[in-house]
């Protein structure tokens, strides 16, 4: 965000600037018209590449042309009052005209001039975002890395563990935001062990209790297998059922 802000605050600053010198440039033009002292073919360039040549024209009452700043160049015909697009020879124009002393002052830019202009102006302001934007980005990618590293330890302690060791994690060393799943993951572990801990307690006490009626029956089926008789057999099954 610290990074944005400056690159805002010299971006606005320098295209500023550069308007304010094309604003003086028309100025200008302007006052050589009405004052009808021309200005040798004034042209504003910035930093050299982009140059927006300016063509000031007079006429009077009888639609003589009076005055024009650069005679050496093309320039439109007279257009009504207010802005309008006009085309040229090399191409359109945007002009502005106003009725002044009886006199029609018309100013006008070639459209391509203007757009090569504008598309240096938005250059220069979005090539500061874009010279910041991969470093922010590098920067984005290495805190979001160093963030992460803690959960990547975490689950590689998690991932080498055996199906039976419930032992609980060290709660030590862990940065302040990963420490509640540590320790909702201890919590998980001690509730797994006591479940598998009754688990075998009841396995335990249910093969104590089956041992008995077990030895029981295998002592009948002996006493039967030996008997001689039906008596003998059902006298062996009455007495380990009364036993």
């Amino acid at each position: 965000m610290v990074a944005i802000v400056l690159a805002a605050f010299f971006t606005y600053q320098r295209a500023r600037d550069e308007a304010n010198a094309l604003f003086d440039v028309q100025l200008q033009q302007t006052a050589a018209s009405i004052t009808g002292m021309p200005l040798a073919a004034p042209q504003i360039a910035f930093h050299g590449e982009a140059s927006t040549p300016l063509v000031v024209q007079v006429w009077d009452r009888d639609g003589v042309q009076v005055f024009r700043s650069q005679p050496t160049q093309e320039a439109p015909a007279r257009a009504a009052p207010g802005f309008a697009t006009l085309p040229g020879k090399d191409g359109a124009w945007r002009v502005y005209s106003v009725l002044a002393n009886g006199q029609v002052i018309q100013v006008g830019q070639p459209l391509a001039a203007r757009n090569e202009l504008a598309t240096s102006m938005a250059w220069r302001t979005t090539l500061p975002l874009m010279l910041i934007a991969p470093l922010l980005a590098l920067f984005i990618w290495f805190a979001i890395e160093r963030a992460l590293a803690p959960l990547a330890r975490l689950t590689g302690a998690v991932g080498k563990r055996s199906a039976d060791e419930l032992a609980p994690l060290d709660n030590r060393g862990w940065p302040q935001e990963v420490s509640p799943l540590v320790a909702a993951l201890n919590d998980l572990l001690a509730k797994l062990k006591a479940a598998l801990f009754a688990q075998r307690a009841f396995v335990a006490d249910a093969a104590h209790e089956l041992r008995t009626p077990l030895a029981a029956l295998h002592l009948q089926a002996q006493l039967a297998e030996r008997a001689t008789d039906s008596a003998e057999r059902d006298a062996a099954g009455t007495l380990t059922l009364g036993s």
